[in-house]
């Protein structure tokens, strides 16, 4: 008899990818995130030469996708995995002038000031395990004006996954917007995201549209 899938192990992976089960997570969260990714890209707005910084990209294949929406754009894509890196590379290599990736633990950045005008991340905030320094970190490396876009299940949500006791720290938004106004982020709107989920669950996803004035 075939095991059930172990949770922990699950958790671990969708934190780190690593090896081949890493390649098939990948798989998996590409089809699982794909709407919320949508979503986010869609608020991102980016200008005409924007460069852009993505935290926690995964392998990227939204990458095509992001690059057409304007004329010019330098993406930089950080990530804890060497799986996901080293896959995002392969997958994109048709935009190795545009894009850049490179393996980073959020907690430092290894960008100059104001480096980007943009910069979004989708479902990886609750695994941060420094929260406020990663997000002052992403402010030294926003420029004043520019727009950040944070995404990720809620804890209402996540919290019936059996996975999510392990490795995840969850949110709601009152705690997300607190920590983001603490860092002298401005929150210009909170939305929500919703889809079927498994065994007729709801997904609820957050939308947090931010912005820093410098």
């Amino acid at each position: 008899m075939q095991q059930p899938p172990d949770p922990k192990k699950i958790a671990a992976q969708l934190k780190c990818p690593a090896g081949e089960d890493g390649l098939v997570t990948a798989q998996r969260m590409n089809e699982n995130n794909a709407g919320i990714i949508r979503q986010t890209l869609q608020r991102l707005q980016p200008a005409a030469n924007n460069r852009i910084l993505e935290i926690g990209p995964g392998n990227a294949s939204h990458l095509p996708q992001l690059l057409a929406m304007a004329e010019g754009l330098q993406y930089q894509g950080i990530d804890i995995s060497d799986t996901m890196v080293e896959q995002a590379r392969t997958l994109n290599a048709a935009h190795a002038v545009q894009a850049v990736f490179q393996k980073g633990d959020g907690v430092t950045l290894p960008f100059t000031p104001a480096s980007f005008g943009r910069i979004f991340t989708v479902n990886t905030f609750y695994f941060w395990p420094q929260p406020s320094q990663q997000l002052a970190e992403i402010k030294r490396v926003l420029q004043p004006g520019g727009r950040f876009i944070l995404s990720m299940g809620s804890k209402r949500f996540m919290a019936n996954l059996p996975f999510t006791q392990y490795e995840f720290t969850l949110y709601n938004e009152p705690e997300v917007e607190a920590l983001l106004k603490e860092q002298g982020f401005t929150v210009q709107q909170t939305e929500f995201y919703f889809e079927p989920g498994p065994e007729g669950m709801q997904k609820e996803f957050m939308i947090f549209t931010v912005t820093y004035s410098g």
